[in-house]
């Protein structure tokens, strides 16, 4: 037997009234779009583009129920949500080598769908702290991390501190952490820290710290080759200090 289909009622009719329907969407969409500032500041994969879409893909699907009338239709949507979300979260997390990328922009994705959906039921407060969190977390979490590790990672058998400092656009970002990831994962180099600000209009200055057991040149010097190589980097320099 088959069964008809769910009737959709009227604007008019329904629950949720038009202003309502517009109000949560524009509420899903800007806080998927603060979320996705932060990310696309760091130059993840998944920036204001993606994560303005999972916040109104949430926003859209959470509001499902309202707009059927379909009392039981939330807690079936919401599940879904989060099944759905989290195949495309994994989408992004990338091994590479001994190294897994991507950890933090699948969570960030996961979390932003559960913002959306928070807007998408009406509950704007909860969903405007949930991005807040979110963002606050972000950002704080990344130097707090490092600094842990540097604190806990033994160095009595670490003989060399190398420094390899470059500039170029801002696009070089992201391939220059690519290529030291790379190296690293393939030598006896350990990564120290990698970080990046601001060196002009367009340009950024990007200094690598790089620890290796024993007094090795080779492998630094042909890392900052490689990376002198790459569109965008205007300049390199390294150093070395025993410790």
């Amino acid at each position: 037997m088959s069964v008809p289909p769910h009737p959709v009622l009227p604007m008019s009719q329904q629950e949720l009234p038009a202003y309502a329907f517009v109000l949560r969407l524009a509420v899903g969409a800007a806080l998927g779009f603060l979320i996705g500032l932060e990310r696309q500041r760091r130059q993840s994969a998944a920036g204001v583009h993606t994560a303005s879409l999972v916040a109104v893909g949430a926003t859209l699907f959470a509001m499902i129920e309202p707009l059927l009338g379909d009392k039981g239709a939330a807690s079936r949507v919401i599940a879904n949500i989060v099944t759905g979300v989290g195949f495309l979260a994994g989408g992004v997390i990338l091994r590479d080598g001994t190294n897994v990328r991507g950890l933090n922009t699948a969570a960030t994705i996961w979390a932003t769908a559960a913002v959306g959906a928070l807007a998408g039921m009406g509950l704007y407060m909860e969903a405007a702290l949930g991005a807040v969190v979110i963002v606050v977390l972000n950002t704080i979490m990344e130097p707090v991390i490092r600094r842990m590790a540097r604190i806990s990672r033994p160095t009595r058998d670490v003989a060399t501190l190398y420094t390899i400092t470059l500039s170029g656009g801002r696009e070089v970002v992201r391939p220059v952490r690519d290529v030291v990831v790379q190296t690293v994962s393939d030598s006896a180099l350990t990564l120290q820290a990698l970080s990046s600000k601001p060196d002009g209009d367009d340009a950024r200055s990007v200094v690598i710290e790089l620890a290796q057991p024993v007094k090795d040149d080779a492998p630094v010097q042909a890392l900052a080759e490689r990376l002198a190589a790459l569109p965008g980097v205007t300049a390199t320099a390294w150093s070395s200090k025993e410790i």
